[in-house]
């Protein structure tokens, strides 16, 4: 809530802005684009109040819808994450058993030889 002002720009060499206060009321709601405003004007502010209430009303209810539709997407996000983390973990795990089988198949290729030393 804030009290509207009249900018009126000088015709100095800067071309500067002074504002002064024009003694009519604003009412503002909200932070960028979903804004609810009300303004002294044409319309007394305590006849928009009805009007203003109900917008405010209809963006609590589309929050509280956003904030559902983010919760569910925010869950699926994270399972599809689980999932591709075990998948990953699944792969590695396959690629380090099948490296271990070449290690042991070149083994058992591989000719042992011992050596025996007789005592007689």
């Amino acid at each position: 809530m804030r009290e509207t002002s009249t900018a009126t720009v000088s015709d100095d060499r800067w071309s500067t802005r002074t504002l002064t206060p024009n003694g009519k009321l604003e009412l503002k709601f909200g932070s960028y684009d979903p804004t609810v405003t009300g303004r002294d004007g044409l319309v007394p502010m305590e006849e928009q109040l009805a009007k203003i209430i109900a917008r405010l009303e209809l963006m609590a209810e589309e929050g509280r819808v956003k904030a559902i539709e983010n919760k569910i997407w925010s869950a699926s996000y994270e399972e599809k994450q689980r999932l591709r983390k075990l998948a990953e973990e699944r792969q590695k795990l396959e690629i380090s058993s099948f490296q271990k089988a070449m290690r042991d198949a070149g083994r058992w290729q591989k000719p042992i030889y011992c050596v025996v030393i007789s005592t007689m």
